[in-house]
């Protein structure tokens, strides 16, 4: 990817992070966004977008969100991702009921 296009991407995914609320829908979508953002912080080799994930995961701990179907089982994505990355330990309920 040429640097100017990914530095776009870059400035995206920032003004999403500053703008919007961690308290994304628990479905397929946000999930690939979460992912996505996770790429980034690697790409990037810093954590520039885990409080924002870790909140979202930290939302859905307290929420409990139903896990009925392949939409509501992809944020496993980013709980996975954010246990791997991190080593954050209290998502694995998440991640089993996904």
């Amino acid at each position: 990817m040429k640097r100017q296009n990914f530095d776009r991407v870059v400035a995206l995914a920032d003004d999403y992070v500053a703008n919007e609320s961690p308290k994304m829908k628990w479905t397929w979508g946000e999930a690939l966004l979460g992912y996505a953002l996770l790429e980034l912080d690697c790409l990037l080799g810093e954590d520039r977008y885990t409080p924002f994930l870790k909140s979202y995961c930290d939302y859905y701990m307290e929420q409990n969100p139903s896990v009925n179907s392949s939409d509501t089982s992809a944020p496993a994505l980013i709980t996975y991702g954010m246990q791997k990355n991190i080593r954050i330990t209290d998502m694995k309920n998440l991640q089993i009921k996904c």
